[in-house]
């Protein structure tokens, strides 16, 4: 049976993804593929990066979490400077169905430019996709 704050899963990046196009694409690694178990309890899902920042000087950056395919969560951020970025903490609380089920990241610049998605080792630390029970 799920206990409150347990960890369901957790997988972290080191090496900072970058991507040149307005779609969104999956960012490698940040994949968690779980079967949840019969009357759950509800999961919150989060997602770190130590900074997104575009290369173009008046450049965007998109974040997404995926349930399954479908968009549950966003996050934008616009630069005024190229490279000026800022970390991004994403958490959306969700019950899913009993069953399999796949949670990712998907990451896309918003005008031109290239959007990296800051991961490391030491600092600035990794990018993570973590699932906890609530």
């Amino acid at each position: 049976m799920p206990v409150p704050g347990e960890e369901v899963d957790y997988k972290q990046i080191t090496v900072s993804p970058t991507v040149n196009v307005t779609t969104l694409t999956d960012v490698s690694g940040l994949s968690i593929t779980y079967t949840v178990p019969s009357n759950p309890l509800p999961m919150m899902i989060r997602f770190f990066s130590p900074n997104l920042a575009s290369s173009a000087a008046t450049g965007g950056c998109r974040v997404a979490i995926l349930e399954d395919g479908t968009v549950i969560s966003t996050a934008t951020q616009l630069d005024d400077a190229a490279n000026n970025g800022a970390q991004c903490h994403m958490e959306v609380r969700r019950v899913p169905t009993a069953g399999s089920h796949t949670w990712k990241v998907q990451h896309s610049t918003l005008f031109s430019g290239t959007m990296t998605l800051t991961a490391g080792t030491g600092n600035p630390g990794p990018a993570f996709l973590q699932i906890l029970w609530c």
